[in-house]
């Protein structure tokens, strides 16, 4: 980000992906709108933000032979802090430390993921959550109900 408060490509000529600073530990993803001709892209542009990508998500864990479905925007931190029990060790997930991303369901905003959570929760079938993945138009489905 420039001293005007916009958002800039710095001199490396490198894609700018977000106009917060590190220290707000949050990336906002951002779409640059290119000014003249493709074949001579040029430093000028604009950028529209198109908002926190949302995730509803479903880890398994090999040694417990389960699944977990959670929501949240920061997938990676979040599978991260599932292995280390950063959620306390009462909570279900703290169990084991080989959680691995079975599925991820990008959406648009995080109401829309935690209502698929939910319904994906509401099946209570590990055959459900395999079809999900097996079959395409399933969660294309759900995905349509959720939004």
């Amino acid at each position: 980000m420039d001293t005007s408060g916009e958002c800039r490509p710095d001199a490396s000529g490198e894609p700018v992906t977000s106009c917060l600073p590190e220290s707000y530990g949050v990336q906002l993803p951002l779409v640059r709108a290119q000014v003249g001709p493709l074949e001579n892209p040029s430093s000028e542009g604009f950028f529209y933000y198109l908002g926190p990508m949302c995730h509803c998500y479903i880890l398994f864990s090999n040694s417990l032979n389960r699944f977990y479905v959670g929501a949240c925007q920061d997938l990676n931190k979040r599978i991260h802090n599932h292995n280390k029990g950063k959620y306390g060790k009462s909570t279900f997930t703290s169990t084991a430390n080989d959680w691995v991303l079975f599925l991820n369901i990008e959406t648009k905003n995080f109401p829309n993921a935690r209502r698929l959570e939910l319904k994906i929760k509401s099946m209570k079938s590990k055959t459900y959550v395999l079809n999900l993945k097996k079959h395409l138009e399933l969660l294309e489905k759900i995905k349509r109900e959720s939004t």
